[in-house]
């Protein structure tokens, strides 16, 4: 019947585990170079009282996510190096992916503020 052959297939866990996956991948991907438009105008607008907020911003959230997610090696990361760096480039990428959607979410609301209050919010 055609009824069965428009029906979704149902959701298993793999598949809404690999469906967050590339929703997290898609929405970070333009934070991940930490050069999106949208948020470098939002940093313009708020450098005009606060100098260098951007760098300020990105700084903070550098030594955040390290304190959070420490370097394979550290002291405070003490983690068995397996052969090659294929465990610590993947740390590092969760650890970017993770930053890039700190800066995805700070846009988000950013943007929600700004329509809410107009861009003189950002300002102040």
């Amino acid at each position: 019947s055609p009824a069965l052959l428009n029906r979704a297939v149902p959701s298993t866990p793999i598949s809404e585990a690999m469906a967050a996956s590339q929703w997290l991948r898609k929405a970070v991907s333009q934070h991940i170079d930490r050069n999106s438009p949208k948020l470098n105008r939002i940093f313009t607008l708020c450098s005009k009282k606060s100098k260098d907020i951007k760098e300020k911003i990105e700084k903070y959230v550098q030594e955040l996510a390290d304190k959070i997610l420490p370097a394979v090696g550290s002291p405070l990361g003490k983690r068995a190096k397996p052969h090659g760096n294929s465990f610590t480039s993947e740390a590092e990428k969760r650890k970017n992916e993770g930053i890039a959607l700190y800066f995805h979410i700070l846009e988000a609301m950013l943007l929600a503020e700004e329509k809410r209050n107009g861009s003189e919010v950002l300002m102040s």
